[in-house]
């Protein structure tokens, strides 16, 4: 009888490791799926084919619906330039991020005030880079030339949001490392 108790009770175990083997092995093809999904939107979205580019924008947590945050990651990186975010930047980077397409209630408004808030990822220019790249493949100069002076001219509204006295010595070094590299980046 006791052997019958103790068999009952590894099966019991058994069944118990194995439903939750299954439910994390389900859990995993339905985030594969998802992944899958959010990459091929992302594709379709930009005209990026690259699936490792794909995968660091998805990374960051980037997808289509708040795509048009990753085109003004450079406003994030400037206003963190200086390794701090000042309350004059941020409320110029919000305002700069605030445009026709990216109205205050929209995901990619969110995502931007999300990210400014707590600063740029690492690696988050280098893929902004290859993004913007992409992008600027797929248009003609004059669209490419309002992008570029677009971004640069509220980056620079942003770096001259905290600094300087009426106006003189209002971009620090870092900040004009960050335009410099916005501005070698879309050239």
């Amino acid at each position: 009888m006791k052997k019958d108790i103790f068999k009952e009770r590894e099966r019991a175990f058994e069944a118990v490791y194995f439903a939750k083997h299954d439910a994390e092995l389900i859990e995993r093809l339905h985030q594969n799926r998802e992944e899958s999904r959010d990459r091929r939107d992302l594709a379709k979205a930009t005209g990026i084919s690259n699936e490792g580019l794909l995968d660091r924008i998805l990374e960051l947590g980037v997808r289509s619906s708040s795509l048009e945050a990753l085109s003004l990651a450079p406003l994030i990186c400037m206003a963190w330039a200086d390794g701090s975010l000042a309350q004059d930047q941020r409320t110029a980077a919000l305002k700069a991020a605030m445009t026709e397409e990216i109205g205050k209630d929209t995901p990619s408004f969110l995502f931007f005030e999300a990210m400014l808030s707590h600063g740029p990822d690492p690696k988050l220019m280098e893929i902004w880079r290859g993004y913007i790249a992409s992008l600027l493949r797929h248009l003609d100069a004059r669209a490419s030339e309002l992008i570029r002076s677009s971004l640069l001219d509220r980056a620079e509204e942003i770096a001259k949001a905290s600094g300087g006295i009426m106006g003189v010595g209002s971009i620090s070094r870092n900040e004009r490392q960050v335009l410099d590299e916005i501005e070698s980046a879309m050239n």
